[in-house]
Formats: C-alpha cells, sequence, structure tokens
C-alpha cells in the first residue's frame, strides 16, 4: 500500500515537473517615462522577451502623450480638440470630439 503511494506520489510529481518545464518563462521588465503630465511614470510588466515589453511601452507612451495633449489647458495641439481649445471656445460655438 505504502509503495503504491509513494510510486503515485513520484508519477505526480514527475507530471508536474513536466508541465512546469513547459510553461513560458517571463521576466519582470520596467521602463520609467519622462515628460507626460510634467511626472515620471514608471511601467513594470512580464513579459516573453524585450521585444514584447518594447511594443507594450511604445503602446503605453502614446497613451500617455495622448491624453497628455487632450487635458492641456495652455497649449492647442493640430487636429485634436483639448482643454485649451474648450476654453477658448467658451460661449462662441460648439466643437466636436475629435476620438483618438
Amino acid at each position: 500500500m505504502k509503495l503504491k503511494k509513494g510510486i503515485l506520489g513520484l508519477l505526480a510529481l514527475s507530471m508536474l515537473s513536466l508541465t512546469v518545464g513547459c510553461q513560458k518563462k517571463y521576466e519582470l521588465m520596467s521602463h520609467n517615462f519622462m515628460g507626460p503630465f510634467d511626472t515620471v511614470t514608471t511601467y513594470m510588466s512580464y513579459a516573453n522577451n524585450e521585444d514584447d515589453f518594447n511594443e507594450q511601452c511604445d503602446y503605453i507612451d502614446e497613451q500617455l502623450n495622448y491624453y497628455d495633449h487632450l487635458f492641456d489647458k495652455y497649449s492647442t495641439y493640430d487636429g485634436m480638440n483639448n482643454l485649451k481649445t474648450i476654453n477658448d471656445n467658451a460661449g462662441k460655438k460648439l466643437l466636436k470630439l475629435i476620438r483618438h
């Protein structure tokens, strides 16, 4: 009886080690974004490789800059109605929201 339990336990352990060995290895990576919202943003993520992580960072950088421009009340940007555009036209004309 003990031998059967031992063999079953060893079999379960070996199957577990096989499935763990087949899983993809993820690495924790981080990147600092300087500028959007006049602050430093640190992004940390697990990724399979550096290319995947850089792709994530590019997307986040694009989004941070978009929202930084959208909520900027001091500068205007081509093709975008932001807070400055809204404030400048308050009571004068209607503005359409241009989606990103």
